[in-house]
Parts: C-alpha cells; structure tokens; sequence
C-alpha cells in the first residue's frame, strides 16, 4: 500500500512570527550601518578639521621662523597677547608666495569677522602683507627719519614705525585683510587665536601673563588655534552667551605650537 505524502504548509502565525523576526533583523542591521555612517562622517570631518589646522599652523610657524629683525630693531608687535583675539605684526622673509617684488615682507595673522563686510558671519584667521609694492615701505625699516607719502608724518623712531605698521592692517585700512590679492583666510570657524609670549631671564624664560602689547622679539611664542565645524559654529552663534562657553569646552578643538625666536633684543 503507497504512503500518501503530504506537503506541509507554513501556518499564518508561523509566517507571521519569521516576518517579525526578519524585520528585527533588518532594523537591527539598519541601526548599525546608519551608526557606522555617523561615525565615519564624523571621522572625515574631524581629519579634515585637524588637516586644515595643521595647514596654518605650519603657515604660522614658517614665517614666524623666517622673522627678520637683526639686533631687534625691525618692528615686531603682538597685540592682546594671552588674549583670544591676538594680533602679531613682523617682519619675514616669505619667497614668492605672497606679492611684491623683494622676499622680505611685514605679515599679520589675526581674527578677522566676515560679518563686517555683510556676508556670512564667520570667524576667520587671517593673513596679510604689506611689501614694496607700497611707496611707503621703505619708512618703516631703519634708519628711521622718513615722512609718510602725502604727510608731514615722519616716522622717526621704532615706536612711530609700530604704530603705523598696526594702522596698515586696521582702521580704514581694515580692507587690506579682505583683499584677495594681500590676504587670504587660512581657517574658518575660529573661536581663539591666543598667542602667549616668553621672555628670557637670565638662564630661564618665563610666561608674560599681561594684556600689554609687546613690541620687542620674545624669546619664544606658543601660539593657539581653537576651531568648531561649520555646523557647530552655526549651532554656537545661536546659543545665548551663558552656555555659549559650556558649548565650546565639549564641541572646539584646540591647536597648539611652540615657537623658539631666541634672544634678539638690541642691546
């Protein structure tokens, strides 16, 4: 006698549980590629943060290196120092990679807010020169004695030479850090821009802890970069002011570089 085999079907809850246990399943590996996904953004966006950092802190610390001020008497400034909104003027030789017809230069790096030109509000850091293509550059190097071009202003010590050097960069002149062709933005998104002065005593050196310009070559200067991404600088500009600190301890990376300038001061 012949066995009659029978096909077994699946019953509606048997399907209806694989259906359940299929769509965990699935929700499960949805939830770990679209962490995988955030993790891996946010990896590129911190590389590309630290990548532009070290682009212009190299910058920095390459003309910061190539100072010139033989015997400390070219000028040489840094405004607000231990400050989040520092400003150096000097005098360095940079090749060809900035205009003018000779390699030495005055450069100033320093914060600089788009927003006063209308536009979309962000802090940068900034560089920008002052060569020989202006007829008054000649005034502002040693001997000193010379009158501004158009003036009776004379120029007649290191002093008046730091105080209209500042003024190239500032005041009405503040167009010179938004032109293309003498200043370009080597970070975006900046929060501090501090720059902390040494000076040498005797056989040590030791930090300069005030708020006064100094106007002489330090021993050595350690310079600090704090950025946000785009998105938290964004997110940092619509917080009100008590948290916008609290905001910045967790989200900003911080930069730091030491550099040795050694004694240059004119005795």
């Amino acid at each position: 006698m012949k066995k009659i085999l029978r096909k077994k079907n699946f019953t509606l809850v048997e399907l209806i549980v694989a259906m359940a246990v299929f769509s965990i399943l699935l929700l499960l590996m949805l939830q770990f590629f679209s962490g995988a996904q955030r993790i891996w953004h946010g990896m590129e966006k911190r590389n590309e943060i630290y990548a532009n950092a070290r682009i212009a802190m190299d910058l920095i610390t390459t003309h910061l290196q190539n100072t010139y001020s033989p015997n400390g008497s070219i000028v040489f400034v840094v405004d607000d120092p231990n400050t989040e909104s520092s400003k150096i003027y000097f005098a360095t030789r940079t090749g060809d990679q900035f205009p003018g017809n000779g390699s030495l230069k005055f450069m100033t790096f320093q914060r600089f807010s788009e927003n006063e030109s209308g536009t979309n509000g962000e802090d940068q850091l900034r560089v920008a020169v002052y060569c020989d293509t202006d007829k008054d550059f000649g005034c502002f190097f040693p001997p000193y004695g010379l009158n501004l071009s158009g003036t009776s202003e004379l120029i007649s010590t290191y002093d008046d030479a730091v105080t209209h050097l500042r003024q190239k960069f500032t005041n009405n002149n503040s167009e010179r850090l938004k032109d293309d062709e003498y200043s370009s933005a080597i970070a975006d998104n900046v929060t501090s821009f501090q720059i902390i002065p040494y000076r040498w005593n005797a056989s040590s050196y030791s930090r300069e802890t005030g708020t006064s310009a100094i106007t002489e070559i330090p021993y050595m200067l350690e310079i600090k970069l704090s950025v946000l991404s785009p998105e938290d600088f964004a997110r940092w500009k619509e917080l009100p002011s008590a948290s916008q600190d609290d905001f910045r301890r967790e989200n900003e990376y911080t930069f730091t570089r030491t550099v040795f300038l050694g004694k240059r001061k004119a005795d």
